[in-house]
């Protein structure tokens, strides 16, 4: 399993602060909040780990889930 450090760890959840209002209320659900975390740590794992290209991974995953 992977370790993250703490400092990506608020990264990730200060885009997590930041995404999760602009997320349609029926799209809101628990499962689909963690589905983005997911996918900001997988691009944490391949590098993607700065703010913007965080925020922008969760961007895209919105996106996808609301189509």
């Amino acid at each position: 399993m992977p370790s993250y450090s703490p400092d990506l760890i608020r990264r990730i959840t200060g885009v997590l602060d930041e995404i999760i209002p602009a997320i349609p209320v029926c799209d809101a659900t628990s499962a689909h909040i963690s589905r983005i975390a997911t996918c900001m740590l997988k691009a944490a794992e391949e590098g993607q780990t700065s703010y913007l290209n965080l925020l922008a991974v969760a961007s895209a995953e919105i996106d996808t889930i609301s189509k």
